[in-house]
């Protein structure tokens, strides 16, 4: 599997490598990516010679197995040994069965390096929290990170947002002082990041706003049923452990010890999840944007079974036996739908975008020389391999198409409602 958008993001690459800056095309340059760090990553690791589809997959599977040691590291330092032994290994297993982690650590795409930051944010702000007085070495470390979260997607910036929310919910909940160094260390990467990038796009680009958003967010009432149907699919299609998960953090939400843990999970959870329904899902298969939902959901389930154990250390060890094997055996079902999925199938199955690349190769060679204007709906893998002039005729790498939306907007499929035959 190779999504067709990874290609989009790899011609920008390609282009910005020969010397054409962050272009899709020549003309009237338009932001029509929404993954600037991941792409410059991509393009410095294609600088030194890899192919960029091979750099892709290599950022792709370094990005989940730094997500995944990040959270085997965090417990390692900080968690008990029963914690360890009976309460991470689930976790981890929910991971890495976790069919939409499999598809986009290979799928192209910035999900691994998104994960990975976010796997990296949520440990750091506790170790920062945690104390009476936030620790400032760790709120900086976890400003970077999600700093990281705003440079690689530009919804990345919800995750602050959510975790200043918590941070003072977490205080006055408890009864401690907010300190507002915490605060400005803990924002100070993400609005830095934010601010550069927006600097850059209008310098670069004159545009306050990126062309992705422009052709993707428009709110209407039957996007957000798309959207709320993404999101209640997506999670069955993770059931039994992410209703676990989340039943984990709103058990930790009742007890004063975990309570900022599990105010920074609910409320990243919350706002990703109406992030989501607002603008109105997804079109790529496998659930890539409810990736984030997994690596908290992963923290969620790890909490949620340390305090579950914690209740039964009073009771005889029969009933930790008995609660660890029904965890055993509902991994069975878990990993069963992970791979007969409709939605999982579909990425196994999403072969087009190979062909694409034997129809692209055939127009570079009969066409080079003479340069004619491609127009593409499949924006990016006959563009990649064609390396022709191209029209994105749904207008997500279009100045105009992107300007003038038609009056039926809001009805189709996310970023696929836009065109202009006449133009």
């Amino acid at each position: 599997f190779l999504a067709d958008g990874a290609l989009i993001s790899l011609r920008y690459a390609d282009r910005l490598l020969d010397g054409k800056g962050l272009t899709w095309t020549d003309g009237r340059p338009v932001e029509g990516y929404s993954n600037l760090l991941w792409l410059l990553l991509v393009a410095g690791l294609g600088a030194v010679g890899f192919d960029l589809i091979a750099a892709a997959r290599t950022l792709g599977t370094i990005g989940t197995t730094g997500a995944l040691l990040t959270v085997v590291a965090w417990y390692a330092r900080a968690g008990s040994t029963r914690t360890m032994v009976l309460a991470v290994p689930f976790g981890l297993l929910f991971f890495v069965l976790a069919a939409p982690v499999g598809v986009w650590a290979i799928g192209g795409l910035e999900q691994p390096l998104f994960a990975a930051a976010l796997a990296a944010a949520i440990p750091l702000y506790w170790w920062a929290i945690e104390s009476d007085r936030p620790v400032p070495g760790p709120a900086l470390a976890a400003s970077f990170a999600l700093g990281l979260l705003c440079l690689t997607r530009p919804d990345g910036p919800i995750f602050t947002v959510a975790a200043v929310v918590a941070a003072v919910l977490g205080r006055r909940a408890t009864k401690r002082p907010v300190p507002w160094r915490f605060f400005v260390l803990l924002v100070l990467f993400p609005v830095l990041f934010t601010a550069g990038q927006l600097a850059f796009r209008l310098a670069y680009y004159g545009e306050w706003i990126p062309n992705t958003a422009l052709v993707k967010i428009t709110p209407s009432t039957y996007h957000i049923q798309n959207g709320m149907a993404y999101a209640s699919d997506g999670l069955l299609a993770l059931a039994p452990f992410s209703f676990l998960a989340f039943a984990g953090i709103l058990a930790a939400l009742t007890r004063p010890q975990p309570l900022e843990r599990a105010l920074l999970l609910f409320m990243m959870t919350a706002a990703w999840l109406v992030y989501l329904i607002a603008i109105g899902g997804d079109v790529f298969p496998a659930f890539r944007h409810l990736i984030p939902i997994v690596v908290i959901c992963t923290y969620g389930l790890i909490e949620g079974i340390d305090l579950l154990l914690a209740c039964l250390k009073e009771k005889p060890g029969a009933w930790t036996v008995a609660a660890v094997a029904v965890l055993a055996v509902l991994l069975v079902p878990y990993a069963v739908l992970q791979s007969r999925h409709p939605e999982y199938r579909r990425a196994v199955e999403e072969r087009w975008e190979w062909d694409g690349k034997a129809i692209g190769k055939v127009l570079k060679r009969a066409f080079s020389d003479a340069q004619p204007l491609l127009a593409v709906t499949a924006a990016g893998c006959l563009p990649y391999w064609s390396e022709l002039p191209c029209v994105d005729m749904m207008g997500l790498n279009d100045y105009h198409i992107a300007r003038n939306k038609p009056p039926d907007i809001g009805r189709g499929a996310v970023g696929h409602e836009l065109g202009d035959g006449d133009y």
